[in-house]
């Protein structure tokens, strides 16, 4: 899903950013590609996060929602923040924000990408697409790659918001994940058909399609060599794990129906040391070997049901069902503590020793 911290029911349309935190909590028959200019190729190098950046979704392209580098925020100081800023936004705002050298890049549903100078809330640039942008900018060289549901994946130049290429890859509400050059991201044909796509950062063409992996709002991880993606439907879905190389099906695991009900937003999988975390199954949050699919171990851990895509962090599985948020043994899944709340399933972020949680009461 692309609404990491931000619950699929806290629509804002104003962006606020808290003083110090910014870089915490942050297909058709025939794909196309238009393009203005050649842009220059992204190394991995490219996509290291950083202490003062959330270049992509859930922070890397594992989605563990874990910023390692954080050293200036912590359990000493975090409680003393206050708001820095706070912008209007052109729409409703339920993509996640990336921030990336001193900027705050988000999309809305009224059909924008917006950046914004990350210590001021000064507008640098929006730019329209044809339609409402769920998903969450993904950045790095330079360029930020995000999708619309008028039916494209975009590369924006990061400074100005020019358009360098656009990818045709039907609705994508889903965020791209960026490994090694390539970005990972999943649409849908015509009829409404998920489609899992590997695209070429530089260039925007097409490495390969997988029809019927993945899901519209859940957005695939990479690790491994291998992508991984999860569908989510009322009746039960499938967590797919495909070569990074060839958008091949290497092993696909049932999840069940949802317990306890469906999933008001698409959770998407965690892959963190050769295991993929996930949620929303009948087993509530679960781990399952990465290279074989076996499932390590499952089960809702305060009898919720479990729609947050889960964060990774210190041996530490952090899930939240809505009522509650939940910590697990990352090896064994067993319940280390919980606490009641009334975040309607964000997704958590940890730096540093914090976790963060977004409310439904427009709380952090």
């Amino acid at each position: 899903m692309p609404f990491d911290c931000l619950s699929g029911a806290t629509r804002l349309s104003r962006l606020v950013v808290i003083a110090g935190a910014a870089a915490v909590l942050a297909a058709p028959s025939a794909s196309a590609v238009t393009a203005s200019k050649a842009i220059r190729q992204v190394t991995d190098r490219d996509t290291i996060a950083s202490q003062s950046n959330w270049p992509q979704f859930r922070y890397e392209r594992g989605h563990t929602g874990f910023n390692t580098a954080e050293t200036i925020l912590g359990t000493g100081n975090v409680a003393r923040l206050k708001r820095a800023w706070a912008a209007t936004a052109p729409g409703m705002v339920d993509s996640s924000p990336a921030v990336a050298n001193g900027i705050v890049y988000v999309g809305t549903d009224g059909h924008r990408v917006v950046a914004y100078k990350a210590t001021s809330g000064k507008l640098l640039w929006k730019v329209v697409t044809g339609g409402e942008v769920l998903s969450s900018p993904t950045v790095a060289g330079g360029v930020v790659y995000v999708g619309s549901a008028d039916g494209h994946l975009y590369a924006l130049k990061a400074r100005t918001g020019q358009r360098l290429w656009r990818f045709t890859a039907g609705p994508v509400y889903s965020s791209p994940a960026l490994a090694s050059g390539v970005l990972y991201v999943t649409g849908a044909t015509t009829s409404g058909i998920p489609v899992t796509y590997a695209v070429t950062a530089a260039t925007g063409h097409m490495l390969w399609s997988s029809p019927r992996h993945g899901d519209l709002t859940s957005s695939p991880a990479v690790a491994n060599g291998m992508v991984y993606a999860e569908t989510n439907f009322g009746g039960g879905g499938t967590l797919w794990a495909l070569s990074a190389a060839t958008g091949k099906k290497v092993w696909s695991l049932s999840l069940g129906p949802p317990e306890g009900g469906s999933c008001p937003i698409d959770p998407s999988p965690t892959v963190a040391n050769g295991v993929v975390y996930i949620s929303g199954g009948q087993d509530g949050a679960a781990a399952v070997n990465a290279t074989t699919g076996k499932e390590l171990w499952g089960g809702s851990p305060v009898n919720n049901l479990v729609c947050s895509s889960p964060a990774v962090a210190n041996g530490v599985v952090y899930t939240d069902s809505g009522p509650a948020v939940a910590a697990l043994n990352v090896s064994t899944g067993k319940l280390l503590w919980f606490r009641r709340n009334a975040s309607g399933n964000p997704s958590p972020a940890v730096a540093n020793g914090v976790l963060y949680l977004a409310t439904d009461t427009g709380v952090v």
